[in-house]
């Protein structure tokens, strides 16, 4: 007597976006879901090679796995940087690229960083030394204000020209609040001596 298990099981082919940075995103062709980006669940779903199996044993039914999970921000958009092809290769979106087909997720992960995220626009601060400049006067490199070129120059105005953004006018520069500084202590001083005589 042969039994056969249904430890065989048919995995249907998929085409789906990849995101860089997370699993893979799938539209299914058939009966299989593959993971999703961080921010959906993931199932899969698993189906016997073949229903007509001889067995004495029934079939279980098809398995069911699913796990959450959540993103590190929901405030950024997802950026779709490849498709999977329904071959298993990764492709990457970029029109300039289309010829572009890569084995291995690794490879395409090198691909993006290499080729489209150097070309990344990214603000930082114009001023020599400040924490937000390319070179800060500590080692490294200083944090950038991504691709918001607005809150770049926002923080130019409010922290080094000292423009403020309710008023929008400019303050005092460091030398005049020395010199204000120096007036209010002795004023001050002042205040203090005639506090005293009257005494």
């Amino acid at each position: 007597m042969i039994l056969h298990s249904p430890s065989r099981h048919q995995v249907a082919h998929v085409v789906g976006r990849y995101h860089l940075g997370t699993r893979l995103r799938q539209t299914p062709c058939s009966s299989i879901a593959l993971p999703q980006p961080a921010i959906h669940s993931v199932s899969t779903y698993l189906q016997p090679l073949s229903s007509s199996i001889d067995s004495r044993e029934p079939s279980p039914p098809p398995k069911k796995r699913r796990r959450h999970h959540t993103s590190a921000s929901d405030s950024e958009p997802e950026i779709i940087t490849g498709h999977v092809l329904s071959n298993g290769k990764f492709k990457c979106s970029d029109p300039g690229c289309s010829d572009l087909k890569f084995g291995r997720q690794a490879d395409f992960r090198r691909h993006y960083t290499n080729v489209h995220e150097a070309m990344k626009v990214e603000y930082f601060c114009t001023w020599k030394g400040c924490d937000r400049s390319k070179r800060p006067f500590k080692k490294g490199k200083g944090r950038s204000f991504g691709l918001r070129k607005d809150k770049m120059e926002e923080h130019v105005r409010t922290v080094h020209e000292r423009v403020d953004k309710r008023k929008g006018h400019a303050t005092s520069t460091d030398e005049e609040d020395d010199e204000d500084d120096d007036d209010d202590i002795e004023e001050a001083d002042q205040q203090r001596k005639k506090t005293q005589r009257h005494l």
